[in-house]
């Protein structure tokens, strides 16, 4: 599916450990709900072979991302990379070879990110 959106529910997919697999397709995005409710958690495990193009995004659609994720890099620097909270509602993962995110709604307007990729490139957090 590449290039598709998926739509991420509170019902089906809050409270719960979400497994990524290298065969969802290349340039997933992943639209979080956009009001949540506080204390919502939403957490994403991947394991895949960081192919050429498999990016997977997180869209918060409005909602922004506050915190950090710990990039382990398998060609260069380890790096931390910060999503401050204002503007920054999309965390992109480029071509990751593995990694574990969480979301935890703060109010119906942020979430708190936290966890960690490898791969070679780093990921961003930036305004979608």
């Amino acid at each position: 599916s590449t290039g598709a959106a998926i739509t991420i529910t509170k019902a089906t997919h809050a409270g719960r450990i979400t497994f990524l697999g290298a065969t969802e397709g290349a340039d997933l995005k992943h639209l979080l709900p956009a009001t949540p409710t506080a204390g919502d958690t939403y957490e994403f495990v991947y394991t895949g072979d960081g192919a050429a193009g498999h990016d997977i995004q997180f869209d918060g659609q409005e909602a922004e991302f506050l915190g950090n994720i710990i990039h382990d890099d398998s060609n260069a620097d380890d790096v931390v990379v910060n999503c401050n909270g204002t503007n920054e509602d999309l965390l992109t993962l480029t071509e990751p070879t593995a990694f574990h995110v969480k979301f935890v709604a703060i109010n119906s307007g942020q979430y708190l990110v936290s966890g960690h990729q490898a791969g070679a490139s780093a990921p961003t957090c930036t305004n979608g």
